[in-house]
């Protein structure tokens, strides 16, 4: 309500518009989009047809949630499960710390790869070393 305050839009009539599950693109074939991130500013005009105006208690109820969102102060906040909320600014380092795992595991598994393959070649590490690394 305070944003909507600052653009002297208090009392102005409010719309929202629904991402739908899914459209054609100009080739027409069909995209799922799952959240507005997805959505170029080029193509929001596409949109407007959609737009449904909101009741104001709903604009209340919005402003509400983010003004108790905001006495939480915390750090991060994130949609779970379609909700915005407060969430602990470690909620995402189990996922990071396994994406950074899987990628260790795949670069060692390149490098061993590689070492294989230059054994083949020239039938000692210690040849290769020396061509890398010449005295």
């Amino acid at each position: 309500m305070g944003q909507l305050n600052q653009w002297k839009a208090h009392g102005q009539r409010v719309s929202i518009v629904k991402l739908p599950e899914g459209e054609a693109d100009e080739k027409g074939n069909i995209v799922q989009k799952s959240r507005w991130g997805q959505v170029t500013p080029g193509e929001w005009h596409r949109y407007l047809a959609m737009q449904k105006p909101v009741i104001p208690v709903f604009v209340q109820s919005c402003a509400s949630h983010w003004q108790e969102l905001q006495r939480e102060n915390t750090p991060l906040r994130a949609t779970l499960n379609g909700q915005l909320i407060s969430v602990p600014e470690t909620l995402y380092d189990d996922f990071i710390f396994r994406e950074i795992a899987a990628v260790c595991l795949a670069l060692e598994r390149k490098a061993d790869e590689l070492f294989a393959t230059l054994r083949l070649v020239t039938h000692s590490p210690a040849t290769w070393i020396e061509r890398v690394e010449p005295r």
